[in-house]
């Protein structure tokens, strides 16, 4: 995303403020909910605020910091798709963290299949199983990681179900031990303020241009398999192996990531019986090796022996 475009974001998101916030923060125990204000909160250093995007993050931002209070970000959404939304918002949450100084830490795991399986059968209640994954691991991440509270800014997204979200929220608080901000939800309620059109904060901007196999690239770098990005992609499988054998011939993947060690050592003692300067065709290649072993992988060893004879 241009910076123009981030810039609008964080300035139409700003205009929410009235300069005198005082939210909620419910303390999640056992048996009760004890509210108390973010004033008498200020003893919290820091607070992890899951963030789905940046131009919700930022009116969060903002309101904590107005109070004392330091949020550290926590991108983790296995349930946004296509895989090039996903990227182009969690870059845009990091230009948007070193702009504004926000700690970020991003939980490298694009979930979409696992997520689209376990909704899939019971599709009318998706939103509570979306909700549940993402506030579970914020708030089990806060738990392993020292914070005493966690928020995040679905609780300003006017796209949500707000009951559904705090209850998920503090439900998730109470099995990890952690304590559950409601930052903006209670705060515009009591106000009676309708919520922000965020949608108007996502001006066209032209997509960055990334050719196929860097793309192909990124995604396995995420965690992606190659099954996955196949089916992301409307690709073949041999289609996304050929993209990231380019990335092992340039030295940026690791040559075994893609093939077995056995798998290379068989190719390359066939391909040592032949002069370099007449290997034979893939397909005798092929016949002489054993069936599992895929025309990818033989034209991959190929095109490294080589360059490197």
């Amino acid at each position: 995303m241009k910076k123009g475009a981030l810039s609008k974001a964080l300035q139409y998101v700003k205009l929410l403020k009235d300069g005198s916030f005082a939210g909620t923060f419910f303390r999640v125990r056992p048996f009760k909910k004890i509210p108390i204000t973010f004033r008498e909160m200020t003893f919290m250093d820091k607070i992890l605020l899951h963030s789905c995007c940046a131009p919700c993050s930022v009116y969060c931002v903002d309101t904590l910091r107005g109070e004392g209070i330091e949020p550290v970000s926590l991108w983790f959404n296995p349930n946004i798709h296509p895989w090039t939304e996903y990227d182009q918002r969690r870059s845009t949450l990091l230009e948007y963290g070193e702009k504004e100084r926000v700690e970020v830490h991003i939980l490298e795991d694009y979930g979409l299949r696992d997520f689209v399986r376990a909704v899939a059968a019971d599709i009318d209640h998706r939103c509570a199983h979306c909700y549940t994954i993402r506030l579970g691991t914020a708030a089990k991440y806060a738990s392993e990681h020292g914070y005493e509270a966690f928020t995040s800014s679905l609780l300003i997204s006017p796209y949500q179900n707000h009951e559904l979200l705090k209850a998920v929220g503090e439900t998730m608080a109470k099995k990890y031990g952690v304590e559950l901000l409601s930052i903006v939800n209670t705060y515009m309620e009591e106000k009676q303020l309708e919520r922000p059109e965020i949608k108007k904060v996502f001006v066209p901007v032209p997509e960055e241009k990334v050719d196929t196999k860097t793309l192909s690239f990124r995604m396995y770098k995420d965690g992606m398999s190659l099954e996955e990005i196949a089916e992301e992609r409307s690709l073949t499988e041999g289609t996304v192996f050929t993209h990231l054998a380019h990335f092992v011939k340039e030295g940026e993947l690791d040559l075994y990531e893609l093939i077995s060690a056995e798998h290379a050592k068989r190719i390359e003692n066939l391909l040592r019986k032949y002069p370099v300067e007449d290997l034979p065709s893939l397909s005798v290649l092929k016949d002489a090796l054993e069936e599992n072993i895929s025309y990818n992988e033989i034209r991959l060893i190929v095109d490294l022996y080589r360059t490197t004879l």
